[in-house]
């Protein structure tokens, strides 16, 4: 499993943390949905180290082969909030995100399976728009690999 950083850049404010600890639950969500499959047997992260820091097509491939890897999921988020103020009422707050997901074969270069899911909520955290996608693709993916 790959995440590509997406359009969105990463910034860095005080809640660094929460940042990595966001992007961690999503690749948790992932592994989780996907250990539920019977199709899939092991499910691993790719380490950054592996993967140069513009990874490419063939990049990706070369790193799934040293992980021993049959497929590799490649994903990209990206998210943001939007406002549209009212002069007599409440303030709408709307979460967007786009989670984009493509399953290469490790030993052809195919893609059997690719995705792209936009979702928005009325709320104020990108992470629930993030976890509709992810959630969304999860049941798509599982669905094609029974």
């Amino acid at each position: 499993m790959v995440k590509l950083e997406g359009t969105e850049q990463r910034r860095c404010y005080w809640n660094d943390e929460d940042y990595l600890k966001t992007q961690q639950s999503y690749i948790g969500l992932f592994t989780e949905k996907l250990k539920q499959s019977a199709s899939v047997s092991k499910v691993t992260v790719i380490p950054d180290l592996l993967i140069s820091k513009s990874p490419s097509f063939t990049s990706i491939r070369e790193a799934a082969v040293r992980m021993q890897a049959d497929v590799v999921i490649v994903y990209s988020i990206s998210s943001d909030i939007y406002t549209k103020y009212k002069l007599f009422s409440k303030t709408d707050i709307k979460a967007f995100a786009t989670t984009q997901l493509i399953l290469p074969d490790v030993r052809t270069g195919l893609v059997p399976f690719s995705t792209i899911v936009a979702k928005d909520v009325l709320s104020q955290k990108k992470n629930d728009a993030v976890l509709l996608t992810i959630n969304e693709i999860a049941k798509k993916l599982t669905a094609f690999l029974q």
